[in-house]
């Protein structure tokens, strides 16, 4: 795993914090509890984390999932999102109070645009990936044509 003393004892303070029923494993039900956040932020992760698929996590598992790299750009695209959805709101021709009131939303319930937004990354992640794997996939057929193996129909002149 590789991770420092000082990270290990990080990640038990944010385990302890986040165990709101305190009986030693994280469920989904104490990440909604201890967090307010509905449901389906978590539950992708909480399925990665559980490595023995008992529906919680325990402490070990925790720091396994905790030492994981995290896909920074998704979380970038993410803020991007919330940000430009703010500022596009602040700028629309609606009334002031109005707008207050649906920035107030943004603020309270994020998952307005952060899921939506964590959706689209998603599916051009999966885009972009699968168009890598046919590139590789293209370039490692049989007699290294590019053809994948399928024997080329026509000739170069």
């Amino acid at each position: 795993m590789g991770l420092k003393q000082q990270e290990i004892c990080a990640a038990k303070w944010i385990f302890t914090l986040l165990d709101y029923d305190a009986d030693g494993k994280l469920q989904l039900s104490d990440l909604e509890r201890a967090l307010g956040i509905e449901s389906y932020y978590f539950e992708g992760q909480l399925r990665d984390a559980d490595e023995d698929d008992d529906g919680a996590i325990t402490f070990e598992e925790f720091l396994v999932s905790y030492a994981k790299p995290r896909p920074v750009w998704k979380n970038l695209v993410i803020m991007a999102a919330n940000t430009l959805a703010v500022f596009l709101l602040l700028q629309s021709p609606l009334d002031v109070m109005l707008k207050c009131i649906l920035v107030g939303a943004l603020i309270l319930r994020p998952q307005i645009i952060s899921r939506p937004a964590s959706l689209v990354y998603d599916a051009i992640a999966a885009l972009v990936g699968s168009g890598r794997a046919r590139v590789q996939m293209g370039g490692a057929g049989a007699g290294g044509g590019g053809d994948g193996g399928r024997g080329s129909v026509w000739r170069a002149a």
